[in-house]
């Protein structure tokens, strides 16, 4: 899916729904660790910064791949994302 497609869809179907519990916490569309310039963490990026003004509670990340067999570690993911997550 498209970034623009996700937050398209994520302002149609996702928010609206704190209008039904606002004690709901919503997570973020699930991403790999993929380095791949429109997936993964890449995507998750461009995700944040094109849905501006949604309520996003956690980040959910996939670390498909054996530590020591990939060259970024965990924690190295975390610091793009943890002034406002």
């Amino acid at each position: 899916m498209s970034v623009n497609d996700a937050v398209r869809a994520w302002r149609e179907w996702i928010e609206p729904t704190k209008d039904y519990k606002s004690l709901m916490y919503f997570g973020s569309p699930s991403v790999t660790n993929s380095g791949d310039a429109d997936k993964g963490l890449n995507w998750l990026r461009d995700f944040l910064n094109q849905c501006s003004g949604c309520k996003i509670d956690f980040l959910c990340i996939h670390w498909s791949v054996p530590y020591p067999s990939h060259p970024t570690p965990f924690p190295s993911c975390h610091s793009p994302f943890s002034s406002n997550y």
